[in-house]
């Protein structure tokens, strides 16, 4: 349009430069970056006010789940920007100017369609693919045509020029059709996948667009071309201009998109920008140069097709997740998978490195699941979930126990009666195809059968790692440690509560993640206790706030070492960013080591001296010295015991790095009365206080159950053996216990650590024991259950023998 300027040059000379390409493409770049900029802000705000926000899809990293929200369709404003300049300073008679405009057009107006059905529609995946992929083959067919009829140089009609050889040509023939869709299809989806980290399409299709705006530039300029033996394309040079706007509304797009991204432009923009790019390409005869200039296209769209080959035909996966930047998102080039836990290491330094082998890194989605063939391994409360689960998404579910069915009744009559089930091993790990596992967290993670399964490339989850994937929270806190999780982590909830927020309580707190996650949407605050055997199996889990209680012996019959155990804990924080938080007790010489190691940001906990600007316990308050101004907090007036003055500290830091108010956090301390099996206080009869704490599995639980008491005690104490020595409860027990009544299969070891302390007395069972403690007790003592002992020779678990003292004790009434 300002081309026709230069006709007027007769009446004011300046206007001569109108004629010039590199005039009129500065003025198109100067005014698609003014546009853009100036216009951007508002056009956020509109888009924002119209709730059209990105749908972060389930199967990509989590670190993405943060972006939801955030605005999209920030290819309109590309596109805006980019017609208004080439019509304004392109010359409008060129004809690669108009196939080049119709072609934006059409591949904008297909992108808008797409992201138009995840916001309106509510369809998260947008256009079926088979659908959007027979669009754009449609205009890719017409622009072939075209460009076969009326070629760029009759001369290279159907030929190919090979990049960085002088006159070498690749003759297509009839096969150049097919090329031409290759191109302009190839290009505009493999933008599109580059679309998935803040600013990496947009400024990499900047340093494209000016690229080939130089080549357009000298294809189109007879002289040039000559001199560098570049096949000439009479018209080519305007291009230049086109390309200059596109440089420019890039760059003013950039403003907005880089990190942390106000908005993406979605398929809207990503769409049209790719195959423009392949467009200009095959306009300007350097076609095979995209290979070069588009090199991080084209190795995104390589990532994703070299992945998807090698799962289908070997079950393998060659990178961690594609596209290719989320493979690097997620920690890099490809490890050795290895036997050897050092070889086999991944992340930071002692943040959970030493982890056994994972299983090939598969991207969940509940589209992926559907009628694929599915192995869940242990029919524990947690393998149920995920088989119920998985029914639920359309998986064909079999089920793996070692236990003979005839235990199993209680269990099978809560799945469908027809379901293919395996007892007594788990050989159909290694004897049935199966598409991917899901193991409960009491099946171990180096079980030899699921060791052998990773080796062969079968993809493995455990129940809270398959629930993760499949859901998208507002954030995540996480709470981990030997003693003190469950109190914890209800005691958190509480505080979220009172502050307002929505949030969801699972994991070993006795609700399998499995089982709640319709509960959980993009407003939600989800709440987990964490167990070893959770993290064991758990992959690229990062919430926003890890709280790490403890680390004392635990579980080593399964962690055979105590620097294994603690590597798992550490794990709870190995994929954190710099936004997040690490909760960490000060008090705890193995929490100490993590000192330095976290990459996000450090609250440090004690119970025992102040600590300046972290958070501390003193008689009265417990004290946020972290915030401005410090917050000081009433103490928790119904937990017993110095352990939970530190397990409501812990709350309290966790809940104030999530953003609830200090008002909230207080009125939870002062109303919170604990949990089940944990110091829970059953009843007094006859002048006789009996506690549950059937919570209290190890050694170091016990120690810290008794504590809280200063009353003459009846302790009941055993069950499975866990591999770790009783004799630290030695000093505890002169004084204050008066008698242990001594249960399940550990009551040997028990009373050789333990000989020669206190009375001991054989009970065999809980009903023996809770008689004999009755028999025994005078008005004024306690009776206390804190086992230091699995539950697993005599109960289901440790809430089915709380609940079994329970009743006894309500039998004496």
């Amino acid at each position: 349009m300002l081309y026709n300027l230069y006709h007027w040059r007769h009446l004011f000379s300046p206007l001569n430069l109108f004629q010039y390409i590199t005039f009129r493409s500065g003025g198109a770049f100067l005014t698609s970056l003014t546009i853009c900029l100036l216009t951007g802000s508002v056009f956020v705000q509109i888009v924002r006010s119209l709730a059209i926000s990105q749908a972060i899809r389930d199967y990509g990293p989590k670190t993405h789940l943060k972006k939801a929200g955030t605005p999209t369709m920030g290819g309109l404003l590309i596109l805006f920007s980019l017609l208004v300049s080439t019509l304004l300073w392109a010359r409008l008679d060129n004809r690669f100017i108009w196939l080049i405009l119709v072609s934006s057009v059409y591949l904008g107006a297909l992108g808008f369609i797409d992201d138009s059905q995840k916001f309106l529609f509510n369809h998260p995946k947008g256009i079926a693919p088979n659908t959007k992929m027979f669009w754009q083959m449609i205009w890719a067919l017409g622009v072939a045509a075209y460009l076969y009829t009326d070629p760029p140089n009759s001369v290279y009609q159907t030929a190919v020029n090979v990049p960085y050889l002088k006159d070498v040509f690749l003759h297509l023939g009839g096969f150049y059709i097919a090329f031409v869709l290759v191109v302009i299809i190839g290009s505009s989806n493999a933008v599109n996948l580059t679309d998935g980290l803040d600013g990496l399409a947009s400024g990499t299709l900047l340093v494209s667009a000016m690229t080939y705006a130089i080549l357009a530039y000298l294809a189109g300029n007879i002289k040039f071309s000559s001199y560098l033996r570049i096949v000439p394309v009479p018209g080519a040079g305007e291009i230049t201009v086109f390309l200059a706007g596109m440089a420019g509304a890039c760059l003013g797009f950039l403003w907005f998109n880089s990190h942390p991204a106000e908005i993406f432009m979605g398929d809207t923009g990503s769409l049209f920008l790719g195959g423009t790019i392949g467009l200009i390409a095959l306009c300007t005869k350097q076609e095979l140069l995209l290979l070069v200039v588009g090199g991080i296209f084209v190795a995104e769209a390589l990532s994703v097709l070299i992945q998807v080959t090698s799962f289908r035909l070997f079950h393998k996966r060659i990178f961690r997740m594609t596209p290719l930047h989320h493979h690097f998102e997620l920690g890099g080039p490809p490890r050795v998978q290895s036997d050897d836990p050092v070889l086999d290491c991944r992340g930071r330094p002692g943040l959970g490195g030493g982890h056994l082998p994972q299983s090939p890194l598969v991207s969940l989605s509940r589209r992926w699941i559907k009628n694929k063939r599915a192995l869940v391994v242990g029919l524990g409360k947690s393998g149920l979930a995920a088989a119920g689960l998985l029914l639920k998404l359309g998986a064909r579910v079999s089920l793996s126990d070692k236990r003979p069915r005839a235990s199993l009744a209680e269990e099978l009559r809560q799945l469908p009666p027809d379901l293919p089930l395996e007892t007594g091993s788990h050989s159909w790990l290694s004897k049935k195809k199966f598409d991917f596992a899901v193991v409960g967290p009491g099946i171990p993670w180096e079980l030899p059968e699921l060791r052998a399964a990773r080796r062969r490339g079968l993809p493995v989850w455990n129940e809270m790692g398959l629930a993760l994937d499949l859901v998208q929270p507002r954030r995540i806190a996480a709470i981990t440690g030997t003693n003190g999780k469950t109190t914890t982590t209800a005691l958190l909830t509480e505080m979220m509560k009172y502050d307002g927020d929505p949030c969801v309580t699972a994991g070993n707190i006795g609700t399998p993640l499995a089982s709640v996650v319709n509960r959980v949407h993009s407003q939600t605050t989800l709440i987990l206790e964490v167990s070893s055997y959770q993290l064991e199996g758990l992959r690229n889990f990062n919430p926003l706030v890890g709280c790490l209680l403890n680390i004392t012996p635990d579980h080593l019959q399964r962690h055979k070492t105590m620097d294994r155990y603690a590597d798992i804990k550490f794990s709870l924080f190995r994929h954190q960013g710099p936004e997040d938080w690490a909760v960490l007790n000060a008090d705890d010489p193995r929490c100490r080591r993590l000192a330095g190691l976290c990459a996000g940001r450090v609250l440090w906990l004690s119970s025992r001296r102040e600590l300046p600007g972290q958070a501390y316990a003193n008689r009265e308050h417990l004290v946020l010295d972290n915030a401005t101004p410090p917050v000081k907090l009433p103490l928790p007036r119904h937990l017993l015991g110095p352990h939970n003055i530190f397990n409501a500290l812990a709350a309290a830091g966790a809940a104030a790095a999530l953003g609830a108010r200090p008002s909230a956090i207080a009125r939870a301390l002062l109303q919170f009365r604990g949990v089940d099996h944990r110091c829970q206080v059953v009843g007094k009869i006859r002048g006789v206080l009996y506690v549950n704490d059937s919570k209290s599995t190890n050694v170091d639980s016990t120690l810290v159950a008794l504590e809280a008491f200063e009353h003459p005690l009846f302790l009941i104490l055993g069950g499975q053996h866990k591999g770790s020595p009783y004799t630290p409860l030695a000093p505890l027990l002169r004084g204050r216990v008066k008698k242990i009544f001594l249960i399940g299969e550990a009551a040997p070891l028990i009373r050789k650590d333990l000989g020669g302390t206190v009375p001991m007395e054989p009970a065999g069972d809980l009903e023996n024991a809770v008689r004999r403690a009755r028999d025994s007790a005078r008005p004024g003592d306690v009776v206390l259950l804190s086992p230091a002992c699995a539950s697993f020779d005599q109960f289901r678990n440790f809430e089915h023998r709380g609940e079994v003292f329970k009743e006894l004790v309500h039998s004496l009434r």
